[in-house]
């Protein structure tokens, strides 16, 4: 671990940044133009028409190639949206810190981001992205997220917590060292995962149309030379005639109009869709939206607001009102759960809490320990164990309505904050749920 005060030296650096642990941004990582151009030019489909194009050029009959506008055009609208797709990824940048406050050698200096290492002591303030993966060593900071996790809550972050990369810091000031850096950090691998070409899947129509182009495309082989066969040897037309009538009749059986008509079904739709600001990544995606049937959202931030309120308690004990309200106000009000619950209790601290365990999510519990007693607020499945299945009947009445559980309970043995052993003895079961945004009715509109 690094000296958090006089951070790396300047050797280690050099030695950190040989073994290629540097702060390396993510590059492009889409296809290239020339792999777009190759891959929509160099097509089964092409290669038939080619073939019929280069017949006719060498027979001079250039007045018989009206087909060639067709494929011509149906291979431009691949091309040209490949490369929008490609030009608007190319912008996806999830970091965007030129440069940060690092401690090295005992001094304070600002450098450009890319040369940090990982072990780097950094310097965080309001204000400030975080261009690397850093676990927090001194002093506490507010965070925003919302950029990797899409949640727009702030999160404290206090000593020993992770601060992932493209994270901006709200308010405070901390030191933290630099645990994954370049395309190993959090932020890079989301941009890596978002700009890599993907391998190509056919969605059903084009996969059934290129069948069918594949099969005609071998059937033909055998017509065409029986066809020219028996033009120029048994009828005794010219080469140039018998070249002509034999791809006149070999087009027709390839259908390149109802391609060119769902290449332009495709891009009309894309179209539609880049106008309602959706990324289109590549164009058979929309046949792929047009089969869907079942659309799975976020609920929060989504169709409920994040602030939760308290709807519903079963009590499983009598006259434990005071306890939940005597144990509530003794936790930190930092997440909504519990904000929730004391405004519905009116907290008060009467007593003073012997020890308080802060949420874990994994224990999944929160508690505190009063007057020798050890009282925990939360998720079922995790603190009543074995005698989860006892209460069913109250977790079938309020899931299905979206609405959330947490047990109040006491623990039979203190568990020190780690895993509950034993099951809790429940006093209460506390129902919370979320507001409904006013917007909700439009998003699910659109």
């Amino acid at each position: 671990m690094t000296d958090i005060h006089d951070g790396l030296s300047s050797s280690k650096v050099e030695e950190l940044k040989l073994r290629g642990l540097s702060n390396i941004p993510v590059g492009n990582q889409s296809k290239t133009i020339g792999q777009i151009v190759a891959g929509n030019v160099f097509t089964y489909f092409n290669f038939v028409f080619a073939i019929f194009a280069g017949l006719l050029i060498f027979v001079r009959s250039y007045n018989n190639m009206t087909f060639l506008p067709i494929i011509l055009l149906n291979t431009i609208i691949g091309i040209v949206q490949e490369i929008r797709a490609k030009i608007t990824l190319d912008r996806l940048t999830v970091v965007n810190a030129p440069k940060t406050k690092v401690v090295r050698d005992s001094y304070i200096s600002e450098i450009d981001s890319t040369e940090l290492v990982k072990g780097d002591v950094c310097i965080f303030e309001a204000g400030n992205q975080l261009s690397a993966d850093a676990i927090l060593a001194e002093g506490c900071v507010r965070v925003n997220e919302s950029l990797i996790t899409g949640e727009s809550d702030e999160v404290i972050k206090n000593k020993g917590d992770i601060l992932l990369s493209g994270s901006f810091v709200v308010s405070g000031e901390c030191k933290a060292i630099l645990t994954n850096v370049g395309h190993s950090s959090y932020a890079a691998k989301l941009a890596l995962e978002a700009k890599a070409g993907r391998k190509k899947q056919q969605t059903t129509m084009m996969k059934s149309l290129d069948n069918l182009v594949k099969i005609i495309g071998i059937v033909i082989v055998p017509l065409g030379i029986i066809m020219y066969v028996q033009s120029h040897f048994f009828l005794g037309h010219s080469i140039k005639n018998s070249v002509v009538s034999m791809v006149a009749s070999l087009v027709g059986m390839i259908p390149e109009g109802l391609y060119l008509l769902a290449s332009v079904a495709l891009v009309v739709s894309v179209r539609r869709l880049a106008g309602r600001k959706v990324l289109v990544h590549e164009m058979n995606c929309v046949e792929t939206l047009a089969r869907v049937n079942v659309l799975c959202v976020d609920k929060t931030g989504t169709i409920t607001k994040p602030e939760m309120s308290v709807s519903d308690v079963v009590f499983c004990k009598d006259n434990v009102t005071d306890t939940i309200s005597m144990v509530a106000g003794n936790m930190n009000g930092d997440n909504e759960t519990m904000k929730a619950i004391k405004e519905y209790f009116f907290e008060h601290k009467d007593k003073k809490a012997e020890r308080v365990y802060s949420f874990s999510s994994q224990n999944k519990y929160s508690g505190a320990v009063i007057d020798g007693h050890c009282y925990i607020f939360g998720a079922p499945e995790y603190v009543l164990l074995n005698r989860y299945d006892d209460y069913t009947d109250i977790y079938d009445r309020y899931s299905d309505r979206g609405e959330r559980i947490i047990v109040f309970g006491e623990c039979q043995t203190d568990p020190c904050g780690n895993a509950i052993e034993e099951p809790v003895i429940p006093y209460a079961f506390i129902i919370l749920e979320n507001e409904i945004r006013d917007t909700a009715k439009e998003t699910f509109g659109y």
